[in-house]
This record gives C-alpha cells, structure tokens and sequence, in this order.
C-alpha cells in the first residue's frame, strides 16, 4: 500500500494535471524508498529500509534485497536483484545487471548487460555488454563489449572491443582503440590511445603497453610500440618495439626505432644547439661518441648511396691509433687502412707486400723529376691568407707523372703528394749513381795524374 500526504491545488486540464504545492510519495512499509511507474520496484521485500527510487515502468522489476539504488527510466535496473548503490538513468540502463555494486549508467541501454562493480557508463549503448569493473566509458558505445577492468575511454565507439579482456587502457576519440575482434580473443593492456581511431587495431592483433597520439596513429594496433602524429604507423609491416613519429601514414616516418634492438633512425636532417653525447652521459664537444670497444664496427661509417662501399673512422687498436678504413661493396672486406699513431703523430699507410701485385721498380725519372717545378702561392678562396703556401701546380705535373694527378668530381686537380716523395727517392738514387760514377772517373784521373807526375 502506498500513502501519500498531500498539500496541493489541483486544476484538472483533459488531458493534463496541473500541481502545485507539495507531494510525498512512499511506500508503507519502507518510507525510505519510491517506486513511480507500472511494476517499478515490485519485487522489493518491504520488510527492510532499502532506501531504493525506483521511476518509470519496469524500473528496478525484481529488485529483492538491493538497496541504496536509483533507477529512472524505462525497465532500468529491471533485472537487479541485490545490487546496492548503483544509479541507472535512461530506458533499459542497467537492465540485466542482477548483482552490481556502485555503479553509475547514463543512457539508453547503458550498461544494459554489464555484470560488474564500480563502473560510470555515459552514453547511449555504453558498456551494454561490459562485465568488467572499474572501468569509465563515455560517448555513444563506448566500452561496449569490454570484459575488463580499470580502463577509462571518451569518445563514440572507443574501445568498443569485441570480447575483449583488455584492462588498464585509456582510450580517448572516436573509435579510440576499438580493437576489431574476429575470433573472440583479442587482448589489449596497458595502452593510451588519443585520437579518433588511434590504436584502432585493424588487423586483429593483441596490441599491449602501446601508446598512440593523433588521428589513426597506431592505427593496426601492435604491442609495446608507440606511434605519434597523424597516421603515424599506419602503414608500418612491425608493430612489435617500434617507434613511429610522423604525419602521415608512409614507409618512412620522420622518426623510426626499434625498442629491441637499441635503434633510433632520422629520416631527414638533424639540427641541434647543444652537445651531443653516443655512449657518453656527459658530452666534452659538440659531437662526443664514446666507443662500446676498439675493434671494428665502431666509431663513424660513412657509406656510398651508390655501391655501398664506404670508409670507417675509429679509435682503434691496443695504441689507440685514430685509424681510417676503406671497405668494400659487401661492408667486411678491408680495402684500405690508413693510421696516425697517437704516439708520434706519425702517419702510416698500408704498404706489405702481401697486399700487393704486379710490382715492378722505377727507373730512369731523374730527367722528368727535375723538370718539377715546386712553387709558392697565395689560394685563390683565402684572400687573408698569411703565408704563401708551397707545393707544385696539378696541371704543370700531370704533363710529367700524369698517373700522380687525379680530377675529381667538381672538375679541379688534385694531386698525390705521398707519391712525390717516392719519386724523390729514386731520384736522389739515380743521383746518386751519377755522383759515384763521376767521382770513380775522377778518382781514376787524379791517380793518372799522380802517376805521372813521378
């Protein structure tokens, strides 16, 4: 039985009623609750205080032992048997929820069929099918087949998970972390996911401890991976420890790295206003690189665009020499090594014998050494330039020891100034020949001399 006190003018207006004054509505033997509407409430045991408000036809049907609740609306919390402090609003909101603690459904169908404890759907369809707890979902199906827990999403469709157990996930914009599941058995842990459709999670993989930021960004979804920016990733083949930084879905993100394997790439230049440190906590210059060890594959690779052939600059050796390597097109084979020794100074080139073929001996270059002509000269490019430097002119030697003389690709000579000093060398021992000979002639006239004279 219901009793009503009641202070009111009443102006009857077919078909509408008009109140003014007060009215208070409760039930007989449970002032504490108000059931409004066909069968709202109309399973509670009235022996209790159950300080339930039930409104709107069906709302809280078979609601036993629950307490503490507020259902409006249209069949919602029909089903809640006992339930305690929950508050459903909108038609069907909590409706097949039978136990549930705590929690907070506004919207059509919200949490219609959400098992669980402590959630806040907002929005119609959101969490409908969740049985999860802990979870905070907002926007039009939002978490609405999530079965796992602590996850917070904003935005239509975000993470609106088929099956999914993913928990610990923050998902915000439209279809934020949707993950498509086609087999029921997708999982997706301890992801962020900011912008409509990041981490969306196309191509049915398990996408784990992932952070995504920007429209599509992550967009296959993928697991300890993080993708920033416009469709960043989007078309990326690994989505496992990668790094994509970029605005747009191409192969060739202005930032790419591997987690697993310690990589970082630029694609494009690098600027920068401070030191730089490789392997250094504390950078001494601009550019510090502190090498793993002295051996080879450290230091600074410079590679040919072309043939792949390239050139190694180290600290190396049990000396620590600064050493220059030339290598061949396949990255190994040791064409060149050329050394200062950290002692002295001193610069030392490749020269056994073992890495040499074809050898044969100059001869004959005194004439052409001596048509040499070393000169002195101001560079063209340096008009402050103190001191004349001394050297010979390209063009002046190539007519003499043309295979000493080279063009390179902007056209200007150059020249090998180490071979100079091995021409030298013979030169100085044909020289030397002729001054022995001559002095054996001379010795030979002098000793006729000194025979006739006695």
């Amino acid at each position: 039985m219901i009793l009503s006190s009641l202070f009111f003018g009443l102006k009857a207006q077919n078909p509408l009623a008009e109140v003014q004054g007060r009215i208070s509505v409760y039930l007989s033997n449970d002032t504490t609750s108000v059931h409004i509407g066909r069968k709202a409430g109309f399973s509670q045991n009235l022996n209790f205080r159950l300080f339930n408000t039930f409104v709107g036809s069906n709302a809280g049907e078979f609601s036993d032992l629950g307490s503490e609740n507020s259902f409006f609306g249209d069949r919602a919390g029909r089903s809640n048997r006992s339930g305690t402090r929950n508050s459903y609003f909108g038609t069907g909101a909590g409706m097949f929820n039978e136990g549930g603690l705590s929690n907070c459904f506004v919207g059509y169908l919200s949490g219609a069929q959400s098992a669980g404890d402590a959630n806040t759907f907002y929005g119609a369809y959101s969490g409908s099918e969740s049985s999860g707890d802990y979870n905070v979902f907002m926007g039009g199906a939002s978490g609405m087949f999530n079965r796992g827990k602590h996850n917070t999403s904003l935005g239509s469709f975000s993470f609106a998970s088929g099956d999914s157990g993913g928990s610990y996930n923050t998902a915000i914009g439209d279809s934020s972390m949707f993950l498509i599941d086609t087999d029921g058995d997708i999982q997706g842990h301890n992801n962020t996911a900011v912008g409509a459709s990041s981490l969306f999670a196309k191509s049915n993989l398990d996408t784990e401890n992932s952070v995504a930021v920007g429209y599509q960004s992550g967009y296959h979804g993928g697991s300890r991976s993080v993708f920033i920016g416009y469709q960043a990733g989007k078309s990326a083949q690994q989505l496992i420890d990668r790094l994509y930084i970029s605005n747009q879905a191409g192969d060739s993100p202005l930032i790419y790295g591997e987690f697993d394997n310690s990589l970082i790439r630029v694609n494009g230049d690098l600027e920068g206003t401070g030191k730089v440190g490789i392997n250094v906590a504390d950078p001494v210059s601009q550019l510090t690189i502190k090498q793993s060890s002295t051996g080879d594959s450290t230091g600074i690779r410079l590679i040919d665009d072309g043939n792949n052939e390239s050139w190694e600059i180290r600290n190396g050796g049990s000396n620590r020499d600064l050493r220059f390597r030339a290598f061949g097109n396949d990255g190994t084979t040791v064409d060149m090594t050329v050394e200062i020794h950290r002692a002295d100074g001193s610069y030392h080139i490749h020269s056994d014998k073992r890495l040499k073929r074809d050898i044969t001996q100059l001869s004959h270059i005194l004439s052409q050494v001596v048509r040499i002509n070393p000169a002195a000269y101001q560079w063209v490019d340096q008009p402050d330039q103190e001191h004349p430097s001394l050297g010979v002119i390209a063009q002046e030697l190539e007519a003499i020891f043309p295979s000493i003389v080279s063009t390179n690709e902007d056209g200007y000579k150059m020249v090998n100034y180490d071979a100079l000093g091995v021409l030298a060398i013979q030169a100085i021992k044909e020289q030397q020949a002729i001054i022995e000979s001559q002095q054996k002639q001379i010795d030979q006239i002098l000793s006729m001399i000194g025979a006739s004279s006695h």
